[in-house]
């Protein structure tokens, strides 16, 4: 899942994470992808969780931007390996 927001000083910002590294294997990690500008040069980066507090891993999550509280949501998705669906929902804050 993927959306596009801004960070704090309003410069476009755009995070992924997929939950699954391919369509048979689960992605264990708390790795968050995320495309920045740094001084005008689109970069990518990544963050870990440092917690073991993160979403499971996942296919078919939708990821969205709040312009009113300025944080990153993730709804939901399905594990087709382990045979469940999750009605969860996560908060990212960009801080």
């Amino acid at each position: 899942a993927a959306a596009r927001g801004t960070d704090l000083n309003g410069n476009p910002l755009i995070v992924a994470w997929g939950g699954m590294t391919s369509p048979t294997v689960v992605d264990t990690s708390s790795n968050i992808y995320f495309l920045y500008n740094n001084a005008g040069t689109p970069t990518w980066g990544s963050y870990s969780a440092s917690t073991n507090v993160y979403p499971a891993g996942v296919s078919y999550g939708t990821l969205v931007f709040s312009h009113v509280t300025g944080k990153f949501y993730l709804f939901g998705g399905a594990n087709p390996l382990q045979g469940f669906v999750s009605g969860d929902t996560w908060e990212l804050s960009i801080d």
